[in-house]
């Protein structure tokens, strides 16, 4: 987080509120960054072919598991036979982080189903073996870290919706800022919902960005949150899925923390 004007110039954006040079806690930020700043050229061209720059971002709910990733395989599948995307131009991150080697092998018996060749680095192949020629990568947020691809399908992205610890939320930034140009979010069941519910409106305010200003208090404070141990970040997981799980427990909860912000 910046407080300043000018810190937020420095890095690209224009500040259109509050119109102040600096920024309180509390406060209503809307930005906007400015074409000369960007490199998306992509975007710029999609514009020029009347296309809406939006829909490089979309987003699928599907009920299940099986359901998401056999229709993210079709898509795959239709990307490369129809469309001439090259295989090795697509990458799938998974963030189910809960027996994810699982999870990857299944996403690659989809494909596989549709005629697919795929790699999982550091799973099955070595990995330093990424996008390799004529063939689609699955791979972890951790793994992705480095490398990107014109096309990233990010799956089973409910998971951000339920995580108290920050962990999915950050490997869900890494995974869709791997993509240089589309990608596709899907998750399964309920969790979803209110993750695209974020991302549509995001999108209904761009090329603005809105927030309410966080306190520094409050930075400081995610900030030691992901400094924890992976022990530790497992335990209040546990500790908050318990609590929210129970009416009464999440009802008590609640009221000690109004009574705190009260104080």
């Amino acid at each position: 987080m910046w407080y300043s004007r000018e810190d937020w110039r420095a890095i690209g954006y224009n500040l259109l509120e509050p119109q102040k040079l600096f920024i309180d806690a509390g406060d209503r930020v809307a930005l906007e960054r400015a074409d000369e700043t960007s490199k998306n050229t992509l975007e710029q061209l999609l514009r020029t072919q009347d296309i809406d720059p939006l829909l490089l971002v979309e987003c699928e709910q599907y009920p299940d598991e099986d359901i998401e990733f056999e229709r993210v395989a079709s898509k795959v599948a239709t990307l490369i036979n129809d469309e001439g995307v090259k295989p090795e131009e697509i990458v799938i991150v998974n963030l189910k982080s809960y027996q994810n080697k699982v999870s990857m092998l299944r996403m690659q018996q989809a494909l596989t189903n549709v005629g697919v060749s795929s790699v999982l680095p550091g799973y099955v192949e070595s990995s330093d073996i990424f996008r390799p020629q004529g063939n689609v990568t699955i791979s972890t947020p951790f793994r992705a870290k480095g490398n990107e691809a014109n096309i990233v399908f990010v799956i089973n992205s409910q998971v951000v919706s339920n995580d108290f610890t920050l962990r999915a939320r950050n490997a869900f930034f890494v995974a869709v800022t791997r993509s240089r140009g589309w990608c596709y979010i899907s998750g399964n069941g309920s969790g979803i919902d209110e993750l695209i519910k974020e991302i549509n409106t995001i999108k209904s305010k761009f090329p603005r960005f809105e927030f309410f200003c966080p306190s520094e208090d409050a930075v400081k404070s995610s900030r030691s949150l992901i400094r924890k141990s992976d022990k530790e970040l497992d335990e209040i997981q546990r500790t908050m899925n318990e609590l929210m799980k129970n009416e009464d427990l999440k009802r008590i909860f609640l009221e000690a923390l109004e009574k705190e912000g009260k104080n």
